[in-house]
């Protein structure tokens, strides 16, 4: 191990290590040697990095505008305005919990949780594809059953819009969802590009 200090930056923070050895049992160390890290808030441990303020700036400004989060909203698809269908932040895709709407309304398809769920992956797909997706690039899905006993309809459903390599899933059971839908799904998504 050197005997010289080695520092780290990290943003505005200077992290300088420098080895100790301890001589005696009631140091802390005790007889063995050990690394004391050292935090400094810009200052010590030897020279200071030069930074273009300027790149720093640009490097700032682009990491703000891409996380603002991109509203995703399409005409084809009912909604509620107290949220968006999806939004897109960075290569992510964060679709809302979904229903089985009809196209432009927020009026629920008849015949239970399996057109239901068949009709909310519809909508979720239509969402992926106005959001530079797909159904095959699902991350992660969350599933709501108003009733656990419709659990088996729901997968049916499910499994003929993902196919046989479906994406990670929870299924909740919940009392209620908006509208008196029986089944209510949200999911992420990673952009196709």
């Amino acid at each position: 191990m050197s005997d010289e200090p080695k520092l780290t930056v990290r943003g505005s923070v200077r992290i300088c290590s420098a080895p100790v050895l301890s001589s005696g049992p009631r140091s802390i160390a005790g007889a063995v040697g050990a690394m004391l890290t050292v935090f400094l808030i810009l200052g010590g441990c030897g020279p200071t990095p030069t930074v273009d303020p300027e790149a720093e700036i640009e490097s700032e400004a682009q990491t703000a505008e891409s996380t603002i989060p991109e509203r995703i909203n399409l005409d084809a698809l009912g909604r509620l305005p107290a949220f968006s269908h999806a939004t897109r932040v960075g290569n992510q895709i964060f679709v809302s919990g979904t229903l089985g709407t009809q196209p432009r309304t927020i009026d629920l398809v008849e015949g239970g949780v399996g057109p239901e769920t068949t009709q909310t992956m519809a909508n979720i797909e239509q969402i992926l594809e106005g959001s530079g997706s797909s159904l095959e690039h699902l991350a992660k899905c969350i599933v709501y059953l108003v009733d656990m006993q419709d659990f088996a309809a729901m997968n049916e459903a499910w499994l003929a819009a993902v196919g046989p390599s479906p994406p990670a899933r929870a299924t909740i059971g919940v009392n209620e969802l908006a509208l008196g839908a029986r089944v209510e799904i949200e999911c992420t998504a990673v952009r196709a590009d």
